[in-house]
């Protein structure tokens, strides 16, 4: 990829400060802006681009799945018809390449298995490792009848050091004790490795906001209406717990990866719209 297709994040930002003073600047007013001149009326539609993974021009099917507004759900759509990536997951690939160092020789694991990232990521590179948090009985690192591995995120079965980096997709905010999580994910990275996580993210809150717990008699209490998320294994859907506030990047911190950031991104050529696109990401001290 020549540099005319390099990726330039809008602003990294290392605290809610640090964004404060960035959004004082409006960078949203134009990138909406210019993404209303893209949007047509009909439900379904395409936007021309180029696509980091096939490194090709494509145009990117834009709609209104997973969304009950009339506005285009651009952050979980702008699929490319080649590799079924959609914009966060491009994005999210995109940044690992160019920013954190990724390589046919990078040892990954992905907190999933059984969607479009993991698949192209296995094809792509050579020591891929996914898993479901699954719910059939199969114990902890096994692999059920579908070929699907087991973890739970709170207590991995790999060894310390295991992985140059680990990726976690909308996943930590479903999961109740995600400080564990995140100190596992530490645990068993190596020295330098990389940690790139995305989540729903309120930038305007320094603090996570709990939406429900685990009491000590295994029930739930919900301090909110309940909010389900789809789960690739569940029609029921999945209980979210937490939307993270600037906090995180502080436990992120505290757990072993000292300088940790929010890189924000837009890009008409890439096909990241929707506002301020961005993903957090850490290496281990």
């Amino acid at each position: 990829m020549g540099d005319e297709f390099r990726l330039e994040p809008i602003s990294i930002c290392k605290s809610y400060a640090d964004y404060a003073r960035f959004a004082a600047t409006r960078p949203g007013l134009k990138f909406r802006e210019a993404e209303s001149r893209l949007v047509v009326e009909a439900r379904e539609f395409h936007v021309p681009g180029w696509c980091a993974k096939c490194e090709r021009e494509v145009d990117f099917l834009v709609d209104h799945q997973y969304t009950k507004t009339s506005e285009p759900n651009w952050r979980e759509r702008l699929v490319c018809p080649n590799c079924g990536l959609n914009n966060r997951l491009r994005l999210s690939l995109h940044f690992l390449k160019q920013f954190a160092g990724l390589s046919q020789d990078s040892q990954i694991y992905v907190t999933e298995q059984t969607t479009p990232f993991y698949s192209v990521l296995k094809a792509s590179y050579g020591n891929v490792y996914g898993s479901e948090y699954l719910r059939d009985g199969t114990p902890r690192g096994g692999v059920n009848a579908r070929g699907l591995r087991h973890e739970d995120i709170t207590a991995l079965s790999f060894r310390d050091r295991s992985f140059d980096f680990i990726a976690t997709f909308d996943v930590l905010e479903h999961v109740p004790d995600f400080k564990r999580g995140i100190e596992e994910c530490a645990r068993c990275l190596k020295p330098d490795g990389g940690f790139l996580i995305t989540v729903p993210f309120n930038l305007n809150s320094e603090t996570t906001l709990i939406r429900a717990r685990v009491l000590p008699d295994g029930s739930i209490e919900h301090l909110l209406p309940a909010q389900y998320h789809g789960d690739p294994l569940s029609a029921e859907g999945v209980l979210c717990y937490q939307t993270f506030g600037w906090d995180l990047l502080t436990l992120l911190a505290e757990t072993g990866f000292p300088d940790p950031a929010i890189y924000f991104f837009w890009s008409e050529k890439f096909g990241y719209l929707g506002g301020l696109q961005f993903v957090i990401f850490g290496r281990k001290a």
